[in-house]
């Protein structure tokens, strides 16, 4: 039936069967958190060397530096939860919510165990890390600082 859920309602969850309705609307729908996300992240480096830009051209070459290693460790990790989407989406669509449900728990468990681990590496190797794209020491300096608190 039309609109009708395709899992059982639980309390205070709305379910929703993304393969009926308007494909614009369900495209819109599913789209706006990651449009959101992606604008954020495009400002987020103009306005790290708006604050930066002041300090000096050694600050502006390290977060400039830095926040490449910065991109590369969110598209590493962008990936890796594109992959994860892509199962808990499968599960769903075969209606198999308790598999998803599982994906999805065990999607966050090495989410966050990653994000550990690169916290981790960018703390104690963010120094050698930049020293080994050649960059000036000053630039290691100022760099290393900004790897630390991103």
């Amino acid at each position: 039936m039309k609109g009708e859920a395709s899992f059982p309602a639980k309390r205070g969850v709305i379910s929703r069967d993304w393969t009926e309705g308007s494909i614009v609307r369900n495209l819109w729908s599913l789209s706006w958190p990651m449009l959101i996300n992606n604008t954020l992240n495009a400002l987020g480096p103009t306005i790290d060397m708006i604050w930066v830009g002041t300090l000096g051209a050694s600050a502006i070459a390290g977060v400039g530096v830095a926040g490449l290693a910065v991109m590369v460790i969110n598209s590493l990790i962008s990936g890796l939860f594109t992959g994860t989407i892509a199962l808990v989406a499968r599960h769903i669509g075969a209606k198999e919510e308790q598999v998803a449900n599982l994906a999805a728990q065990q999607a966050f468990v090495i989410g966050l165990a990653f994000s550990l681990l690169m916290a981790l590496v960018g703390i104690f190797l963010a120094a050698p890390f930049l020293r080994v794209l050649g960059v000036d020491a000053s630039v290691v300096d100022e760099g290393a600082i900004f790897c630390r608190f991103n």
